[in-house]
């Protein structure tokens, strides 16, 4: 049995067993981690010792034509991935979507940083930490000195040598993949949430499908294409390194897999010779160095990334797209995302969706990475060699079947999504469906109640007024999402009721739920109708006669609501300001209103008594809603055809507060104790990422498998 064939079967079996055990499967983690730990020992010492030998070896004119034909080699293949990359949106089908605040919506990013990454201050500094691109540069300019230096076939040969025993090493290990690959398949099959495919399914099954065209049908098309090396010694000798590729997730630890094979393939075509051989020594470790296709196919998710919030990047920046994401691309995937983001004016909270993908995508990614260092290896060595052949027929019949290929694919996707598998919009009830982080301090204290009259101790501090009565009288205003509404339930549920339960269980008091209107607040704390004001209250300074306020419990972040297709033209504060016409609907509240007459002073301002209003009235009328970040990421789940925009670099915040009746101190002081208390042991911050953030924080079940669920073998 062959080794491919091997790594084939231990793929199986691995995929098997991870079904089979579930959960379980994790105790073959260790063993997978030291299969990979063991293929990476040899790696960096292959590059260095390659590239350097290759390089120094050359003399001037063969490393110039190296660079020439590697160079054009590169530019093919990156050239199909920009257009795979490009055309990836026809797969997407017409959903709404929406989601939860994210607080790297409000998150200044670091800029990308090209220098540490590639300029190797310290050589041995890069070499210890794994800065492949430093080293690779390192080695460039070492092998560059040694092609004009006297006497240098010693230490080349030395090299050379060293590089052979690497190669020798990293074969040895390799005949260990059918067993590493069996642990790392057994222990990912085990352990991955199916349920999380539903939310991605577009992406992953488009990527999927785009790499697995790249990986079997246009770069090996394109070997065949150009070269007498045939479609399907390609695909044989490439089958082991891909199959260890895509299980291991990691390309350094085929490289010198790659560059045995390569060889090989070209000493069947009789492609032979130093120049052919030096090529593949040389082109491999660098082909490291540059956005290889699998990472170029990373940028989809960007493309990905505007529709999923419903705001595609339009056509006129697809060429801004493509030459800043290839450039970017040189640097770490997840920083050339969180670039483009903010390059493309998406959100960056993103970045946390590209990472759940990016477990599926990146082996994908890997697989085709693979499969182009050794494409370029094939026809660089053959361009060396003299033998690549450019004949017009094959060229079109290949052009031709590779586009029929992708555009059916991807139309296929888009087809079947929109009309087979096109899911209903969760959002809205995710939202609605919440419950209380924890228990209530009654039963009955999440329904709404009547107010008395007036309360006949209205007189007494506020405190003794509670503990007489037995309750606490907890107020809020409509449409306060999501500090405080009704579910579907119709319990009084949201992040401000969660506290008022905290703190009438330290009371010892039953709370009363009621809804009032805004403009009442003062009055009936005064009266003793409210003993607290609660639900996301602004503090601001028109409040400051008529009430007390607690200390801020969390700040809120000043932003534009818009309609999706207008995300672009609010995210600039620059553009924002050059606009003329504007019509901006602001809350009713004169701290608002001052911060964006100073703001905006061109815009006509339109004072709303509810968000609700501009959502089911006024989207058509106004250009923009003035909210809060947070607030508004929870009305945009109500209303999915929304978004929420803040306008960089201008990020202002707006501390929120519990309101109390004008002057009691003691009551005031209560409440920031209970705030102090539970920011102190953790609960403030559980509470905002569930309510704010939608984080869900109830412990999973243990994953599907077939010793638990249909044996019962295991609890």
């Amino acid at each position: 049995m062959s080794l491919s064939t091997q790594v084939l079967l231990g793929f199986t079996l691995g995929a098997g067993m991870g079904v089979f055990l579930g959960d379980l499967a994790q105790v073959f983690n260790v063993f997978g981690q030291a299969f990979v730990g063991l293929l990476q020992m040899t790696v960096l010492p292959y590059v260095v010792v390659s590239l350097i030998a290759g390089l120094g070896c050359l003399n001037p004119r063969q490393a110039g034509k190296l660079a020439l034909n590697g160079g054009l080699v590169l530019a093919l293949i990156s050239a199909i991935g920009i257009v795979l990359v490009l055309i990836f949106p026809l797969a997407f089908p017409d959903w709404k979507s929406a989601s939860f605040f994210s607080t790297a919506l409000v998150e200044e990013q670091k800029p990308f940083d090209f220098l540490s990454l590639y300029v190797p201050v310290n050589p041995f500094h890069s070499l210890a930490n794994g800065v492949v691109p430093a080293v690779v540069l390192f080695c460039f300019a070492l092998g560059s000195a040694l092609m004009s230096v006297k006497d240098k076939e010693r230490i080349i040969g030395d090299l050379s040598t060293l590089a052979d025993a690497l190669m020798h090493v990293a074969q040895f290990i390799s005949r260990l993949s059918p067993y590493g690959v069996f642990a790392i398949v057994a222990n990912a099959s085990g352990t991955y949430e199916l349920s999380d495919f539903n939310k991605i399914q577009v992406y992953v099954l488009t990527h999927t499908a785009i790499a697995i065209l790249a990986t079997f049908i246009i770069l090996p098309g394109l070997v065949s294409a150009l070269t007498s090396i045939r479609y399907r010694d390609v695909i044989r000798g490439s089958w082991g390194a891909l199959l260890t590729a895509f299980a291991t997730g990691n390309l350094l630890v085929v490289l010198p897999l790659l560059a045995d094979e390569s060889k090989r393939l070209l000493s069947e075509v009789k492609v032979e010779g130093e120049e052919a051989e030096t090529a593949v020594d040389v082109l491999v470790p660098a082909s490291f160095n540059f956005p290889n296709l699998g990472k170029l196919l990373s940028l989809t998710f960007v493309l990905f990334g505007g529709w999923f919030i419903g705001s595609d990047v339009p056509l006129s920046r697809y060429l801004e797209f493509a030459v800043t994401g290839f450039f970017t691309f040189f640097g770490a995937t997840i920083t050339a995302i969180l670039f483009l983001l903010n390059k493309l004016q998406l959100p960056v909270d993103l970045i946390d969706l590209f990472i759940a993908v990016d477990v599926i995508a990146s082996r994908f990614g890997t697989m085709v990475a693979a499969m182009n260092v050794m494409v370029l290896a094939l026809l660089g060595g053959c361009a060396m060699g003299g033998v690549l052949v450019v004949r017009s027929r094959r060229i079109l019949r290949y052009a031709a079947v590779s586009t029929v290929a992708v555009i059916v694919t991807l139309i296929g996707i888009r087809v079947f999504f929109t009309y087979a598998a096109q899911p209903d919009y969760e959002g809205y009830r995710n939202l609605v469906d919440m419950k209380l982080l924890n228990a209530p301090a009654s039963a009955a204290s999440q329904q709404l109640k009547l107010l008395p009259a007036r309360d006949l101790a209205a007189e007494l501090p506020t405190l003794d007024r509670i503990r007489k009565r037995n309750s606490l009288r907890i107020c809020f205003s409509r449409d306060r999402l999501p500090f405080a509404f009704v579910n579907t339930s119709g319990q009084v549920v949201g992040l401000d009721i969660e506290l008022m339960h905290i703190l009438a269980k330290q009371l010892g008091v039953s709370p009363v739920l009621a809804r009032i209107d805004t403009s009442l607040a003062a009055q009936f704390l005064k009266e003793g109708k409210c003993d607290i004001i609660a639900g996301g209250v602004p503090m601001t300074p028109e409040y400051l006669a008529s009430a007390s306020f607690s200390k801020p419990y969390m700040d809120e972040n000043i932003a534009f609501v818009v309609r999706d297709h207008l995300r672009a033209e609010f995210s600039d504060r620059d553009e924002i300001k050059s606009r003329e016409q504007l019509r901006i609907g602001v809350p009713n509240l004169p701290y608002y209103v001052d911060r964006l007459q100073q703001y905006l002073p061109q815009a006509e301002i339109v004072l709303l008594d509810s968000p609700r209003i501009f959502f089911r009235d006024k989207s058509e009328e106004l250009d923009a809603l003035v909210f809060t970040a947070e607030a508004g990421s929870a009305w945009s789940l109500v209303y999915p055809d929304f978004s929420v925009v803040v306008p960089k670099p201008d990020i202002v915040a707006v501390p929120l507060v519990f309101l109390v009746k004008a002057g009691d101190r003691d009551m005031v002081d209560y409440i920031n104790v209970t705030i102090d208390l539970n920011t102190k042991n953790g609960v403030m911050r559980k509470l905002q990422e569930y309510w704010i953030q939608g984080k869900q924080t109830e412990s999973k079940e243990p994953r599907w498998s077939v010793i638990r669920n249909v044996l019962h073998w295991v609890d």
